[in-house]
C-alpha cells in the first residue's frame, strides 16, 4: 500500500494513527500542549504545506479556508499526539504525493543561504509519524510554479484581500500573521541579520495578534510585526487609523536626532514657524512632558530599520507629529530653557503654498559644481549614469569630493567606484530565491557577480 507515494515498508501511518487514538483513549499520559503551542504547530505545518505540497502549491485548495476550519478543528485538542494526528488527517485529505526520485536544484556554489527545516524534526511538538510524513512531503516537494509566489501589481496575486476589516475577527487576525510569518520566513534572505529570531517572534506574537481587542491594538500588532524584520522596506500603505497611528497634526518644522538631542533642522513653513516661534537649531528636550528617550522608547517597537541611524531618520520624521492640534515643548535656544506651546497643522495647512517640503539636496538644480574652495560637490540623487564619467573629468583636480547623499540616489554608484577605488571589489551581491526549494537562495552566476567593478 502507497499513502503519499510513501513505500508499503515504511509506511504504516494509517495503523500508527489507529494505535494512536487507541492508546489515546485508554490513557492519559500525554503531555499537555498550550493554545500557543497548537497555534505555533499549525503556522508552521499550514505554511509549509503552503509552498511544498505539490496540489496546495498549484492552487488546488482554498488554503485561507483551510486554516479557518483547522483552527477550530485544532482548539479542543488537548495533547501532541491528537494535533499530529489532525495534521496527519488533513495531509491525508489532501491526494496523494508523488515520489520525485531527483529534486530539481542548483549548483552546490550557486547558494547563499540553504533553508533551516530542523524545526520538522521537533519532537516537543509532533510524533514520529508526522514527522515521517512531513519530511516525506519536503523530499518530494513541489517541482513546478507556486501561486503564492505570483507577483502582479506589487501584489500576491493569489493572496485574496479581506474587505471590512478594519478590525478582523480572530480567525483574520491569525491569517495575517500566519501570512506574513511564513512569506518571510521562506523569501527573506536576510533573516540571520535581525536582531530577534525570526522562529521567536512567531512565539512572541501569537497572543499579541489573538489578543488584539480593537483596531489600533491590531495595527499596533502588524507594525510590532513588520517592525521585527529590522528591515526599512518594510513597511504600511496609509489608511486614516495608520495615519492616527502616526498622527494627524503636524508642526511647521523638523527636529532631527543629532547626537540623541532632536535638534530643529528643517522648517516645512516659514510663516507658521515664525508665529509658533520655532527656528532653526532649537533643542527640544520635551514634548508634553515627555523626554526624547522616552518618546523613543514607546516608538522603537513599531519602526522596522536595520541599524540606529535608520531608525533617527524615521523616528525624526514622527516626533513631533500628534493627535492633537497643539503641543507643550521644552527648548533650548542659545542656553536659554523656555517652556511653549506649538500649534500642529493638518498637511494641506502646511504645504497648500510651499508644496511637500524636499530636503536641500533635493531641491538642488545642478547635479555636480566646484565650490570656491576648490571641492566638487555632487549630488547623487541627480547625477545619472550617462553623466558621470563626463562629471570626474571635470572635477579630477578638485581638492576633495562631497556626495550628498541627503536623497535617494540614482544608478551611478558603479562608475563612481570604478573612479575612487584603485582595485575590484565585490560590495552587492543580488540572491534569487530557489522556487523549487523555498527558503533556499541562489546566485545567478556566482563567479561574474554583477555588483563588481
Amino acid at each position: 500500500m502507497r499513502v503519499l507515494g510513501l513505500p508499503s515498508s515504511t509506511m504504516t501511518l494509517r495503523k500508527a494513527l489507529l494505535l494512536s487514538i487507541t492508546f489515546l483513549i485508554s490513557t492519559n499520559t500525554f503531555a499537555q500542549l498550550t493554545e500557543a503551542d497548537k497555534l505555533y504547530s499549525l503556522c508552521k505545518v499550514w505554511g509549509f504545506l503552503k509552498y511544498h505540497h505539490p496540489k496546495v502549491a498549484q492552487g488546488k485548495f482554498d488554503w485561507d479556508a483551510e486554516l479557518f476550519i483547522k483552527l477550530d478543528e485544532v482548539k479542543p485538542l488537548k495533547t501532541k499526539e491528537e494535533v499530529s494526528n489532525l495534521y496527519i488527517q488533513w495531509i491525508y485529505s489532501l491526494g496523494k504525493v508523488k515520489e520525485v526520485k531527483k529534486p530539481k536544484m542548483y549548483s552546490e556554489k550557486q547558494y547563499v543561504e540553504k533553508v533551516d527545516l530542523t524545526w520538522l524534526q521537533n519532537k516537543n511538538i509532533f510524533t514520529d509519524s508526522l514527522i515521517t510524513v512531513l519530511n516525506y512531503v519536503y523530499a518530494n516537494r513541489n517541482q513546478g510554479k507556486n501561486v503564492y509566489t505570483k507577483i502582479k501589481g506589487g501584489l500576491f496575486e493569489y493572496e485574496p484581500a479581506y474587505k471590512d476589516t478594519l478590525y478582523p475577527g480572530e480567525k483574520l487576525r491569525m491569517l495575517a500573521l500566519f501570512r506574513y510569518w511564513n512569506v518571510i520566513a521562506y523569501y527573506n534572505p536576510h533573516k540571520k541579520l535581525m536582531d530577534i529570531n525570526w522562529d521567536s517572534t512567531l512565539v512572541d506574537f501569537i497572543p499579541v495578534f489573538k489578543n488584539a481587542t480593537d483596531t489600533f491594538g491590531y495595527y499596533g500588532a502588524l507594525r510590532q510585526l513588520s517592525a521585527r524584520t529590522n528591515d526599512s522596506h518594510s513597511w504600511f500603505e496609509y489608511n486614516s487609523y495608520e495615519r492616527s497611528f502616526r498622527g494627524v497634526f503636524y508642526p511647521p518644522a523638523i527636529a532631527q536626532i543629532i547626537n540623541d538631542k532632536a535638534i530643529v533642522t528643517r522648517v516645512f513653513n516659514d510663516s507658521l514657524a515664525k508665529a509658533n516661534d520655532i527656528q532653526y537649531g532649537d533643542v527640544i528636550l520635551k514634548i508634553d512632558g515627555k523626554t526624547i528617550d522616552d518618546i523613543r522608547k514607546e516608538n522603537e517597537k513599531y519602526v522596522p530599520m536595520s541599524t540606529p541611524a535608520g531608525f533617527a531618520r524615521d523616528f525624526s520624521h514622527r516626533l513631533l507629529n500628534g493627535n492633537t492640534d497643539t503641543m507643550q515643548l521644552v527648548v533650548v535656544r542659545n542656553g536659554m530653557v523656555a517652556t511653549k506651546t506649538v500649534r500642529r497643522y493638518l498637511p494641506d495647512d502646511i504645504f497648500k503654498k510651499t508644496g511637500r517640503y524636499k530636503s536641500i539636496a533635493d531641491t538642488a538644480k545642478t547635479p555636480w559644481y566646484i565650490r570656491p574652495d576648490s571641492i566638487g560637490y555632487i549630488n547623487l540623487a541627480l547625477l545619472k549614469t550617462k553623466d558621470a564619467n563626463k562629471a570626474f573629468r571635470q572635477l579630477r583636480h578638485t581638492k576633495g569630493l562631497i556626495f550628498d547623499l541627503r536623497n535617494y540616489p540614482q544608478w551611478s554608484h558603479r562608475i563612481i567606484c570604478r573612479k575612487i577605488c584603485n582595485s575590484s571589489n565585490i560590495f552587492m551581491r543580488w540572491a534569487y530565491h530557489d522556487e523549487y526549494n523555498p527558503g533556499s537562495f541562489i546566485t545567478e552566476n556566482p563567479d561574474n557577480f554583477f555588483e563588481r567593478w
